[in-house]
């Protein structure tokens, strides 16, 4: 399971499109991360994330990926896949539509496939040079396939906020919550402290927080991650 500390791997942290990018065009960062030890502790772990976004006057297409892998002496202890999409339409300055679809396998956590479809509204609360923040709601579908039992597809709320602040150039902190809560609810949170390098390049450290309400037998509620790493953002 999740919980684990590498100070190579890189945090998965949340980017939302409004603080990605301000102007017409791709933006993005890109995240790498290998750990490997030997000796007493055998241990490998690879992260691999992707997170694009492509605005177009008033629409927004935001992309994402990742790959979370840890092996200890030869048994995989987390094997996480993700991607997602999300297409935003800007009525006004502060309003927003959108529609999102994420997908994720994650056999640790007792998931073979998670398809969540959404759509809903957003607002823009704060959005500043320094500061962002961003809310939003709507109705979701999903639909889950476990390792073990019969299947679950359930129509859910879908929350989001994603709050950001620059204390300068150099230093920033952002904290995105995701609540879909229905008959089986789940909220996920990442935290993170970005502290630039060079124009290109930061280090980041990350904590972050997945609840389950309705957890496989033997499967904890809740598992956590902590991590430490590098970004390249363009």
């Amino acid at each position: 399971m999740r919980g684990y500390m590498i100070a190579s791997v890189i945090a998965a942290a949340a980017v939302a499109p409004s603080a990605m990018a301000a102007e017409n065009g791709w933006s993005g960062e890109g995240q790498l991360g290998v750990s490997l030890t030997t000796g007493n502790t055998e241990d490998t772990a690879v992260l691999a994330a992707l997170k694009l976004n492509y605005v177009a006057d008033k629409i927004s297409h935001t992309f994402k990926a990742l790959a979370d892998y840890r092996d200890s002496f030869n048994t995989t202890t987390n094997e996480e896949y993700a991607l997602g999409y999300q297409l935003s339409y800007d009525f006004t300055p502060e309003l927003y539509g959108f529609g999102s679809v994420d997908w994720e396998r994650n056999e640790f956590a007792g998931r073979t496939n998670r398809w969540t479809e959404a759509v809903g509204l957003g607002f823009h609360a704060i959005a500043t040079p320094t500061t962002v923040l961003d809310l939003e709601g709507g109705v979701a579908l999903r639909q889950t396939d476990y390792v073990v039992g019969p299947g679950n597809d359930e129509t859910a709320a879908r929350l989001r906020g994603y709050f950001s602040h620059a204390f300068n150039e150099n230093v920033s902190v952002s904290q995105e919550v995701i609540g879909v809560l229905g008959d089986s609810s789940t909220v996920d949170s990442i935290s993170a402290v970005t502290a630039k390098v060079s124009d290109a390049l930061a280090l980041r450290a990350s904590y972050e927080v997945n609840y389950d309400s309705k957890p496989l037998a033997g499967l904890k509620d809740t598992d956590t991650a902590t991590r430490l790493g590098v970004v390249y953002g363009f």
